[in-house]
């Protein structure tokens, strides 16, 4: 963030970035769960489709502009 913003950027857009890039990949926690292979909800189901990126980006767009302020 340094080198492109020529300061020190908040430690929540670091939380909000982790977030992003973990998130779809934590639907392998629904195998513990009973979710049946190859089912929507299983790994590489919901988590992995266009419609869950438009949500999560609109959801974390919104949750950046509440909790990062431009400093």
């Amino acid at each position: 963030g340094r080198a492109f913003f020529g300061k020190p950027i908040s430690l929540w857009f670091w939380a909000l970035t982790a977030a992003c890039a973990i998130i779809p990949d934590a639907d392998v926690a629904t195998r513990w769960l009973g979710a049946e292979r190859g089912s929507m909800f299983s790994h590489r189901g919901f988590t992995h489709s266009i419609a869950f990126a438009l949500i999560f980006g609109a959801l974390a767009a919104f949750v950046a502009a509440k909790a990062i302020k431009p400093e």
